[in-house]
């Protein structure tokens, strides 16, 4: 693992607004975004809602992942950064319990552009799966890579999809 400044408030997400850059993303930067965004990633409004950032936490083990989506994104124009917290446990539904410790979170500066993706992934306020998504390769590895779970002796593979609704389940299912 790389060396990170470690932030005390997992809250914070260090999200800059770059005035006046023009983000069109490429459509290979349009997969991948929804890739993370079928996974653990999230767009965030900042300033006075006219604009938003990426945010994408994982457990150190997925550094690699991160890496990669930083450099891709910054390929296509978008300023990245990655940075270590520290993640207090915390209790969950059924007893499960989510460990603490170090975590990594990639960020983006915030662009305006991104309220159009923000708008569509997040209509009222709560995360859904877009109706127009296209399920493509790309978009897949990258929800595996934030969200897949198994490889066992059986080969069976999976997504969580603990935050979605049934409906959005079966969309997904039938994509």
């Amino acid at each position: 693992m790389g060396s990170y400044t470690v932030d005390l408030n997992p809250f914070a997400t260090h999200c800059y607004v770059r005035i006046g850059q023009i983000m069109p993303p490429s459509s290979r930067t349009q997969e991948i975004l929804d890739g993370v965004l079928l996974s653990d990633g999230c767009l965030i409004l900042t300033g006075s809602k006219n604009s938003a950032c990426i945010v994408v936490e994982q457990h150190p083990s997925r550094e690699g992942w991160l890496l990669q989506i930083q450099n891709d994104f910054v390929s296509d124009g978008l300023d990245t950064n990655i940075r270590g917290y520290v993640k207090t446990p915390k209790k969950l539904l059924e007893g499960r319990k989510l460990p603490g410790g170090l975590y990594l979170r990639l960020v983006t500066l915030s662009y305006a552009e991104m309220t159009t993706e923000r708008s569509r992934w997040y209509p009222q306020g709560t995360k859904i799966v877009p109706k127009d998504l296209k399920l493509t390769p790309l978009m897949v590895t990258h929800w595996f890579c934030g969200d897949g779970h198994g490889g066992d002796r059986g080969g069976k593979l999976g997504f969580c999809t603990d935050g979605f609704t049934k409906e959005d389940v079966l969309f997904l299912i039938h994509r």
